[in-house]
């Protein structure tokens, strides 16, 4: 059996680890730091469960194929030829944790750069290592956005042992557990430096995704102890959602291709097509509907809406908001009375399950969204795959229609 080593050095045999590599690294890790809105918030801010990061398949994509041009298929091949690595290990057997340790070991050992750029392009390494690692614990133990007034309260009451409350920001605590891991005093630097211990490796990765993991389980459960004291947790269902109103009725000339416009603009866009309160007030109205199956039917059209080979999803979305626009148009009272939201969607759902409808466009509408559910989940089932197709109408609706909230 291979050491990890043997193996990543055959698969990465072909990537130079040299400045033109350092470059597109750093343009991958601020590019992800500046994604969106919602990074940028968090990143530059000190609130925790308030604003979300995403590492979605779009970033895996760039950062195997576009930055290391490296099929994701070998690297999880080569990892399996290691004895070292239990693939029953969900941290340790991770492609993407193993991978960039080996670029910190990469570019600490590259003879293309000076010593001070070596350590800059390894600490850019680690610190995808640890953007990753928060995205996936922020949204592990913050299932909803935290009311804002919690989350600073939460803040307030914090000591000097929280690394966020030293320090100006979330960036600020990702690059010092970069620096940390990393630097020469490290006890893990030999390790980085060789890279021919694969239990050393092992031990590695578990300690850098475990600090990572202290920091939001302990701010969680400072949390909780505010919350107990009287402060509320607001879930997301909890929030204010306006819809458009009286922008939708405007302009009856041009405001559907506006809002379709709008939709297809932020759609691949997964923090801002996916609102977590929006999914609370369908899952609301759906009460039999499978909000984890939901869930992924969103991701899955965020991801491939546009790929040809699913056309089915454009069409869906496009038909979807003409029913919807008409249905508004010949109902002015329900859009006037805009924070109704759930007297509307109720209505529109009503329309959607209707078993007696003979609307041409409805028929289509389920036909389409009954192909979407199956390719995303792969539930053929008619009765959980009504209830999502439903959900999907209802919330490709509310999404639309309410980006004025969302825009100010």
């Amino acid at each position: 059996m291979a050491t990890l080593k043997q193996v990543f050095d055959e698969v990465f045999r072909h990537v130079k680890f040299n400045r033109a590599l350092a470059h597109q690294q750093y343009l991958f890790h601020t590019g992800f730091m500046n994604k969106n809105d919602e990074h940028l918030l968090f990143f530059s801010g000190k609130l925790t469960g308030v604003h979300f990061i995403r590492f979605t398949p779009k970033d895996f994509d760039v950062f195997y194929n576009d930055l290391l041009d490296v099929d994701l298929g070998n690297v999880k091949h080569a990892i399996s030829m290691v004895e070292a690595i239990d693939p029953r290990w969900v941290i340790a057997s991770d492609a993407f944790n193993l991978v960039t340790m080996y670029m910190v070991h990469r570019w600490l050992t590259t003879p293309a750069l000076d010593d001070k750029s070596r350590e800059q392009a390894a600490t850019g390494a680690a610190i995808i290592f640890f953007y990753r690692s928060a995205a996936a614990m922020l949204n592990e133990w913050f299932r909803y956005p935290v009311d804002v007034a919690l989350a600073e309260a939460t803040y307030a009451n914090l000591s000097n042992r929280f690394l966020i409350r030293k320090l100006d920001s979330w960036q600020d605590v990702m690059l010092y557990r970069a620096t940390e891991i990393v630097k020469q005093e490290s006890v893990h630097r030999k390790t980085y430096e060789s890279f021919n211990d694969d239990y050393a490796v092992v031990q590695l990765v578990n300690d850098a995704r475990g600090r990572m993991a202290d920091i939001i389980k302990n701010i969680y459960a400072e949390m909780m102890k505010a919350h107990k004291r009287g402060e509320r947790l607001k879930t997301s269902s909890d929030m204010s959602v306006n819809l458009d109103g009286d922008e939708i009725l405007k302009d009856k000339s041009h405001g559907l291709s506006d809002y379709s416009q709008y939709l297809f603009s932020i759609i691949h866009d997964e923090a801002s097509f996916i609102k977590a309160e929006l999914v609370d007030i369908v899952a609301k109205i759906m009460p039999t509907m499978q909000t984890r199956g939901f869930r992924a039917c969103l991701e899955w059209m965020s991801e491939y809406c546009g790929h040809k080979q699913y056309d089915v999803i454009q069409d869906f979305i496009e038909l979807t908001l003409i029913h919807s626009y008409h249905y508004f148009l010949t109902h002015e009272y329900m859009v006037i009375n805009s924070r109704d939201i759930s007297g509307l969607l109720g209505r529109l759902k009503n329309i959607y399950v209707s078993s007696r409808s003979t609307d041409v466009d409805l028929m289509k509408l389920r036909e389409m969204g009954s192909q979407i559910v199956q390719h995303a989940t792969g539930k053929t089932n008619e009765q959980s795959t009504a209830a999502i197709r439903t959900g999907l109408l209802l919330y490709l609706t509310l999404r639309t229609y309410t980006r004025h909230h969302y825009a100010g």
